[in-house]
């Protein structure tokens, strides 16, 4: 299974010792991918404060891999999280998406399942989101649920919790650049393709 994710990791410069730009670009996006995985999965723990996130919460053992089925899902929730920390507005912010291989040993756990599953993805609130995932009496491997962010709805995100469970792939980056607007607005430029786009995530 494929999945998507947009952040903004470093990038590296370049591999000189190749011989062509295609080779250079190919090799490059891998190496990279392995290293952004990796930085994730390698974060503080416990989770501070000011990394919390849905199924991430504050003094977690363990970091989530966040990743979605729909390239666009990612871009509102990456876009919900500019407008939610309010210091980026105006300001354009570069980052990257890309995408992984979901290889885990057993199928993510469907949070729908869960009686109160509207209010672990409240989207005003990570509270019951976090009660709920402390009191589990096993973590799974991963997890899988609607998105919350993105308007055009049907998309699914997935929150990992092993790096064994997620591999790179031989697709392209995509260098991107987004603009929080103070209305909830984010102005989208994907470089790669050249294309702009106006997303408004749900908050």
């Amino acid at each position: 299974m494929i999945l998507f994710r947009t952040s903004n990791p470093k990038r590296r410069n370049s591999l000189q010792f190749l011989k062509t730009q295609s080779q250079q670009t190919a090799l490059l996006d891998q190496l990279e991918k392995q290293s952004w995985i990796n930085e994730i999965f390698q974060r503080t723990l416990p989770i501070p404060p000011e990394f919390q996130t849905r199924f991430g919460p504050p003094g977690f053992s363990k970091n989530p891999f966040y990743a979605s089925e729909k390239k666009e899902t990612t871009f509102f929730e990456f876009g919900y999280g500019l407008l939610k920390r309010g210091s980026f507005y105006d300001k354009g912010i570069a980052a990257i998406c890309y995408d992984v291989s979901f290889q885990g040993k057993k199928l993510p756990f469907d949070i729908t399942q869960e009686s109160d599953v509207k209010s672990i993805l409240d989207p005003k609130t990570y509270g019951f989101a976090h009660n709920w995932i402390l009191h589990l009496t096993l973590l799974p491997e991963s997890l899988r649920y609607p998105a919350v962010r993105d308007p055009n709805g049907g998309g699914i995100n997935f929150s990992i919790y092993e790096r064994s469970a997620v591999g790179t792939t031989l697709a392209e980056v995509e260098d991107i650049e987004l603009t929080p607007r103070s209305d909830g607005s984010v102005e989208m430029f994907n470089k790669t393709k050249g294309s702009k786009s106006l997303l408004k995530p749900i908050r």
